[in-house]
């Protein structure tokens, strides 16, 4: 069984990423959030226990995955400079 607080942050993450695909066509405002939990099917008096800062919660969640995100990339393009490229296995000159 999932714990509790995994289950939070899932169903927060689910408001978000529902988010991101209604600002484009309704702004990024408390009725967008509204609406995302309902196509998530949670409850706006649920919702206002996930997020009880409403908006403010999200952006806090937004910014903090965007930054994590920013940091594996960099960490993760830095990586492929330190890791040698391996030789082919055919060349052109064996086939």
């Amino acid at each position: 069984m999932i714990n509790n607080d995994k289950k939070i942050i899932a169903l927060q993450n689910k408001i978000v990423d529902r988010m991101l695909i209604d600002i484009p066509k309704l702004g990024l405002n408390e009725k967008t959030l509204i609406l995302a939990a309902k196509n998530c099917n949670i409850s706006e008096g649920y919702l206002g226990r996930l997020l009880p800062e409403g908006m403010s919660d999200f952006k806090k969640i937004f910014f903090s995955d965007l930054v994590l995100l920013a940091f594996y990339l960099q960490h993760h393009v830095f990586c492929i400079f330190l890791i040698p490229a391996k030789p082919c296995l055919t060349t052109p000159t064996q086939a």
